[in-house]
């Protein structure tokens, strides 16, 4: 009997321990509540001092709405710079290969320079800079 007893008072003193926890959260709770409450009014007192109106709760639905349409624009728009950053690099191949093709036009050219002995020679025969330096 005195160990049931003993049990059942340590049990009560857990749950009034408990119990006390729970009431100083609720406490606790309901002071930030109403510390926000009255922040909120203070705000709200503010803006219409200053003249800016709050939105209904119909309104906020049109600024969601609105909100929607520029993060889809956003969307559009960065998809737009992606397009145009590949048609820049598609140009920039483009212009590289007007290049090399312009230098293989020019290698017949080189090539008869080089194939042609009496070309060689007289290449040949003008002095280098360094040797004109040395006299």
């Amino acid at each position: 009997v005195l160990r049931r007893l003993v049990t059942l008072l340590s049990q009560q003193a857990m749950l009034l321990a408990t119990n006390e926890a729970f009431r100083k959260q609720a406490e606790s709770a309901t002071d930030a509540a109403k510390k926000y409450m009255e922040e909120n009014e203070t705000l709200q007192k503010s803006l219409k001092e200053a003249g800016i109106e709050l939105k209904e709760k119909g309104e906020h639905q049109d600024i969601e709405k609105e909100n929607e349409k520029l993060k889809t624009d956003m969307r559009e728009l960065k998809n737009e710079v992606q397009e145009t950053k590949k048609c820049k690099e598609v140009w920039g191949w483009a212009a590289r290969g007007q290049r090399v093709s312009a230098r293989f036009r020019e290698l017949p050219e080189s090539r008869r320079f080089w194939n042609s002995p009496s070309q060689l020679l007289s290449h040949a025969r003008k002095p280098c800079i360094r040797e004109s330096r040395r006299h």
